[in-house]
């Protein structure tokens, strides 16, 4: 299985965060909403990016989406590379 990445650029680090809750926006909605999907599936590393998901639940909102976070399979990685036996 094959999946397609998406490279997110901002003007700058300030409009950042709305940015990203709008691509999770759009690919929720399409995943739940568009394709009947039973699940939406994201994975989240650590680091500023949960600050920058603040505000997510308000914009969901706003754009009068349900979230349906009863569907969300939410995924922690960590980008870090470590020895096995570590």
């Amino acid at each position: 299985m094959s999946y397609k990445t998406t490279l997110i650029k901002s003007t700058s680090k300030a409009t950042l965060p709305s940015d990203l809750q709008d691509v999770i926006i759009q690919a929720c909605n399409k995943a739940l909403n568009v394709d009947n999907r039973s699940i939406f599936s994201i994975a989240l590393s650590g680091g500023s990016l949960p600050s920058f998901l603040s505000g997510i639940t308000e914009k969901f909102s706003s754009q009068k989406i349900d979230p349906q976070y009863e569907k969300w399979h939410v995924l922690l990685a960590d980008e870090r590379a470590v020895p096995d036996t570590d």
